[in-house]
């Protein structure tokens, strides 16, 4: 049995890209140990994923603490990986590949054994970089274009119950990261009170960086004992949903990476190419959200949701 190492420290977004190529790897060495080097908030994320069977943390001390630097590579070399796959590519992984010496290693590193350089990066996504990275070192890939967060969900029933709510609501997820502010759109007020006013039922699940949504938005706004929905529990709450509607988000990512149907609301065109969305979701997209009407977001809406009753009653 030979012991495989997978490098994937972060973000959120990214790990989710990535789930499909962890279990490339997997199928690849199917009687290998997995191990996952990872930070620890992934850690306690992918702890139950069916392709891995351990865990590292990397807790991404900055490179001048020479002592955890130290310990770290210790502890990797000591345990004698016979293969790394490198999904991080970054200057931090590729210090670690320098000082791994001799250890096989897929990725961007300058010394790596399969080392991966991108070319015609035009209509790429990163699922492809992670594809084409996979087979340069002998990986069959199938399910790299095909990340599925399903594993994860947890079942919300009673939280359903406790706000009384059916299946078949629209989910939205109008938050994004504080850093990027400019992906907010800013019409989901009046989109809740339109849909509402038509009979729907509206939920919104904010995150811990969308708390201040909860004054604003019409509808149910979900929390568990008066904490932000975890990762799996959105899962969950997912896929009782008619349609989810979100913001260029790590949830939204999640979400349509569950066999759910959204809508994304994007602000870049080439965010929309590199993360690959307008496979699972429709999208639309403006530079400025600003001028992104709530009338086209409305009408798409509608068609959606109508396809989903026929579907539903068929």
């Amino acid at each position: 049995m030979k012991k495989i190492l997978i490098i994937k420290l972060g973000a959120l977004g990214d790990v989710i890209f990535a789930e499909g190529a962890i279990r490339d790897i997997q199928q690849h060495h199917p009687h290998d140990e997995i191990t996952l080097l990872t930070s620890p908030f992934f850690a306690r994320l992918l702890a139950s994923h069916p392709a891995i069977h351990r865990l590292e943390i990397d807790h991404r001390r900055p490179r001048w603490d020479l002592w955890y630097l130290y310990t770290l590579i210790r502890r990797l070399r000591g345990y004698g990986y016979d293969q790394v796959y490198d999904l991080q590519n970054n200057s931090r992984t590729n210090l670690y590949q320098m000082l791994m010496l001799s250890t096989p290693w897929s990725g961007k590193a300058w010394l790596a054994s399969h080392r991966y350089i991108q070319q015609d990066a035009e209509h790429k996504n990163r699922q492809d970089y992670l594809s084409e990275q996979l087979q340069l070192a002998g990986v069959p890939t199938y399910y790299c274009h095909r990340p599925n967060w399903l594993w994860l969900q947890q079942p919300v029933h009673d939280l359903l119950q406790t706000y009384g709510l059916a299946a078949g609501f629209i989910l939205m997820l109008p938050g994004c990261s504080k850093r990027h502010p400019e992906k907010r759109w800013p019409g989901y007020v009046a989109l809740a009170n339109r849909l509402t006013q038509q009979g729907y039922t509206v939920v919104c699940a904010p995150g811990p960086d969308e708390m201040d949504v909860l004054a604003s938005m019409p509808g149910l706004c979900l929390l568990d004992q008066g904490k932000p929905l975890s990762i799996p529990q959105l899962i969950g709450l997912a896929q009782h949903a008619w349609l989810v509607i979100g913001n260029d988000s790590g949830p939204t990512h999640l979400l349509a990476r569950c066999q759910t149907r959204g809508i994304g609301i994007f602000q870049k065109a080439r965010y929309v190419a590199d993360s690959g969305i307008a496979n699972y979701y429709t999208v639309l997209q403006q530079d400025n959200l600003e001028n992104l009407s709530v009338d086209a977001v409305l009408a798409k809406a509608l068609a959606l949701l109508t396809t989903q009753v026929e579907d539903s009653t068929a």
